[in-house]
């Protein structure tokens, strides 16, 4: 079975190139496999789950849809105002406030 480490490094390698940057990550066991948990930044709502085998390969059947998780973080960026790149007169947009 592979490391926690090693599933984060692969479970950050397959969402950094479909959702972005904008994502955290917390791999946890679960039974026999694992279980990656997918956070927008500054978001506390979980975005969706990734499930990895006890080899590393993703268990696409079990995991949140990439779509389903892109979806999510933009109806929670734009309820929070975020998306909209206007800035205010102190400079910041209005996701780093």
């Amino acid at each position: 079975m592979l490391g926690q480490t090693a599933i984060e490094d692969r479970a950050l390698r397959f969402v950094l190139t479909r959702l972005g940057d904008a994502v955290t990550i917390k791999a946890e066991r679960a039974n026999d496999a694992w279980r990656v948990n997918v956070y927008g930044v500054a978001m506390s709502d979980r975005l969706g789950i990734l499930v990895y085998s006890p080899e590393g390969e993703i268990v696409f059947e079990q995991s949140t849809a990439t779509a389903e998780m892109r979806r999510k973080a933009r109806v929670r960026a734009s309820v929070r105002g975020c998306g909209v790149r206007a800035t205010e007169g102190d400079g910041r947009d209005s996701c780093n406030r």
